[in-house]
């Protein structure tokens, strides 16, 4: 019961931390290069889970390890990778963006 009412207000909580430095002109800088979006698309999409693919062919972990690091590797970013792009000063606008298209 916990744990489906406080996941939810953490995100809740991440993402307004993340949007209040946030305005809409820095979106339209994100949307005008097309190819930082679609780079940054196709990377999460294709080349994180073909990465996990390649470290658990070299590596040979357990079944449960190599299905868990599979699993998080074919799963979008999300607010996490938002807030972590916020806390180091990274180009939060285009973390965002790249959540919202995955």
């Amino acid at each position: 019961m916990i744990i489906d009412v406080l996941i939810p207000a953490i995100v809740m909580l991440l993402m307004v931390v993340v949007g209040t430095g946030l305005q809409v002109g820095q979106f339209g800088t994100v949307l005008r290069n097309k190819a930082v979006l679609v780079g940054g698309s196709l990377a999460q999409i294709v080349l994180l889970p073909a990465g996990a693919l390649i470290i658990v062919y070299l590596l040979d972990p357990s079944p449960e390890l190599a299905a868990g690091l599979i699993l998080v590797a074919a799963c979008p970013g999300g607010a996490l990778s938002n807030f972590y792009c916020h806390l180091v000063r990274l180009n939060v606008p285009l973390s965002v963006t790249l959540t919202a298209v995955s």
